[in-house]
């Protein structure tokens, strides 16, 4: 009975927080595969967490990554500490050989470097998406997106 209390806490306290706190900031960075499609697919993922997030061009997160000292995990902090910056989004398109491509997106924690997740979804020989396949990406982004920007309040200590 006292798990289930703390887990009600822990979601309050999570839901108070991001009510009152800033938005959360999101690199998306490169897409690669087919260009056309690595284009389409970058843009569908801005799309995707345009809404629910602030945008952080790719440029100021490659020059803070450059100006940071150190390696690994250390050398990511520094970047995202200089920029606000709470998730690194990057992607690819599989289509050799496929008759639907698929679009997988690497969601990174800015702070570590670690990848916490990645979504993949199909995508149209055309570059877009069909409402379901948009809805799940949406979804899922936005959410880890707040997973990265907020774990160290809630995330178990296996986690950090």
């Amino acid at each position: 009975m006292r798990i289930h209390h703390f887990f009600i806490a822990a979601a309050l306290v999570a839901t108070t927080a991001s009510a009152d706190a800033r938005p959360h900031r999101v690199v998306i960075g490169d897409f690669y595969g087919q260009a056309k499609l690595a284009h389409a697919g970058r843009a569908i993922a801005v799309t995707s967490v345009s809404d629910h997030c602030d945008i952080v061009s790719a440029k100021q997160w490659s020059a803070a990554m450059s100006a940071a000292k150190g390696h690994g995990a250390e050398r990511w902090s520094s970047a995202a500490t200089d920029t606000g910056v709470d998730a690194v989004i990057e992607g690819w398109i599989s289509a050799d050989g496929v008759r639907t491509p698929t679009m997988t997106i690497e969601v990174r924690d800015a702070s570590t470097g670690r990848q916490i997740d990645t979504v993949t979804v199909r995508i149209g020989n055309d570059g877009n998406l069909d409402e379901r396949s948009t809805h799940k990406l949406a979804t899922e982004l936005v959410e880890l997106v707040e997973w990265a920007g907020s774990h160290e309040m809630i995330a178990p200590a296996f986690l950090n």
